[in-house]
């Protein structure tokens, strides 16, 4: 089963100093990818702590914070919602 995603908005966020992310829960799915630094976050009720190469995933209305602050940080993120899940036949 896979889901089919549309996509809504995306970006590259490079902190200026010291940066946490904020504290919110949203109706989409968001992707962060990160390129530099350190990203600190409680993500309902799991801990993550991701560096370069690292993904994060943030499930539509999944509460979620900065657990600590952390400087020099770079990455991809994007916004996406979930269209419908539909099976993809296997090449044999």
């Amino acid at each position: 089963m896979y889901e089919s995603l549309k996509f809504i908005n995306g970006g590259k966020f490079t902190s200026r100093g010291e940066w946490c992310h904020e504290e919110r829960s949203i109706d989409s799915t968001e992707i962060i990818i990160v390129i530099e630094g350190q990203v600190n976050m409680k993500i309902g009720d799991e801990h993550v702590c991701a560096y370069q190469g690292d993904v994060i995933k943030i499930p539509e209305g999944v509460h979620h914070c900065g657990t600590e602050p952390s400087s020099g940080v770079s990455f991809f993120w994007l916004h996406s919602t979930v269209e419908e899940s539909v099976d993809i036949p296997t090449v044999s």
